[in-house]
C-alpha cells in the first residue's frame, strides 16, 4: 500500500513552480524591471507571497546566462554590520562550485571581511562564516563589496527582503549611505521588499528621503479568488482528494485570501 502524504500542500518555502499558484502578472512585471534594469519596489502585507514571488522569479531567472540572483533577509539584522555580512555571505554563497578559490579572491579584495568555510558539526556540511576585522568600519565594507560587484562582468540582481529594517539600525545615516553607493553601481539591479507598508512608501515616496522616486512600485494584493480556488481543488484531485467549491470559497473567506 502507498502511503499518501499527510499534506499535499507545502507551506514553509518556495518549493518550485508546480507548487506556485498564480501571479503570473506580477511575475511577468517583476522580469521585466529585471530586464529593463530598473529598481523595484514590492511592498504587501505579512503573508501573501512576496518572498515566494522573488524566489519565483529568481527560478524563471536560474539558467539566464551572464546574471548572478542574490536574495538576502533583513528580518534579523541589527545594524550596517549585519547588513554587510549578509551580502558578503549571499556572494560566497553563489560561487558556483568553486568556492575556495573564491573566498581567496573575495578576502583580498575585502580587506575588512573575514570569510571562513567552517563544517556543520551536525550535518557535516560545509558553512561558509562571515566576521569583520576589529577595527572595520561597516560603511567602508559596504563600499569595498559594492565595488566589488561593480567589477564583476555579468549582470547582478539583489533582493532586499523587509528592507525597512534598516531604519531601525544604530547607524542613523543608513538610508543615504546605502543611496549613495547603490546609484553607482551600473551593473546591478535592485528589487526592495518589505511587509511594513507604510514605512517603506514613505521611504520610496517622500520628498527629501535618499530613496525618492527611485524605484517602480508593485503592491502586490491577494490572489484571485478564481484561480486560488482552482489551485487548492486541484491538488487535493492529485493527492486523491476530495473538497467541494464550497468549503474553499469558506476557507479563502475565512482566510481573506492569505
Amino acid at each position: 500500500t502507498v502511503m499518501r502524504s499527510p499534506n499535499p500542500f507545502t507551506l514553509s518555502t518556495y518549493a518550485g513552480p508546480r507548487f506556485f499558484c498564480d501571479r503570473k502578472k506580477e511575475t511577468a512585471f517583476v522580469i521585466e524591471a529585471i530586464k529593463n534594469n530598473r529598481n523595484l519596489t514590492l511592498i504587501s502585507y505579512r503573508r501573501l507571497g512576496k518572498s515566494g514571488l522573488i524566489k519565483h522569479v529568481f527560478h524563471k531567472l536560474g539558467n539566464e546566462k551572464g546574471m548572478q540572483l542574490l536574495y538576502i533577509d533583513l528580518m534579523d539584522t541589527e545594524d550596517l554590520s549585519g547588513f554587510v555580512q549578509l551580502l558578503a555571505k549571499e556572494i560566497i554563497g553563489k560561487a558556483d562550485g568553486q568556492t575556495l578559490r573564491f573566498i581567496k579572491s573575495f578576502g583580498k579584495a575585502i580587506k575588512s571581511l573575514r570569510p571562513l568555510i567552517t563544517v556543520d558539526p551536525l550535518t557535516g556540511h560545509p558553512v561558509i562564516e562571515i566576521s569583520m576585522q576589529p577595527d572595520a568600519s561597516p560603511e567602508i565594507t559596504l563600499k569595498e563589496v559594492f565595488a566589488y560587484l561593480q567589477k564583476q562582468r555579468k549582470k547582478i540582481v539583489i533582493a532586499l527582503d523587509e528592507f525597512q529594517q534598516i531604519l531601525g539600525y544604530p547607524e542613523k545615516n543608513t538610508e543615504a549611505v546605502l543611496r549613495k553607493h547603490i546609484q553607482q553601481l551600473t551593473n546591478t539591479c535592485f528589487i526592495y521588499s518589505g511587509s511594513r507598508k507604510h514605512l517603506l512608501t514613505s521611504m520610496f515616496s517622500d520628498a527629501g528621503r535618499p530613496f525618492f522616486q527611485s524605484t517602480d512600485f508593485l503592491d502586490l494584493t491577494t490572489i484571485e479568488n478564481g484561480e486560488y480556488s482552482h489551485f487548492i481543488s486541484s491538488w487535493f484531485k492529485k493527492d486523491g482528494r476530495e473538497i467541494d467549491r464550497e468549503a474553499v470559497q469558506s476557507l479563502l473567506s475565512l482566510s481573506r485570501g492569505h
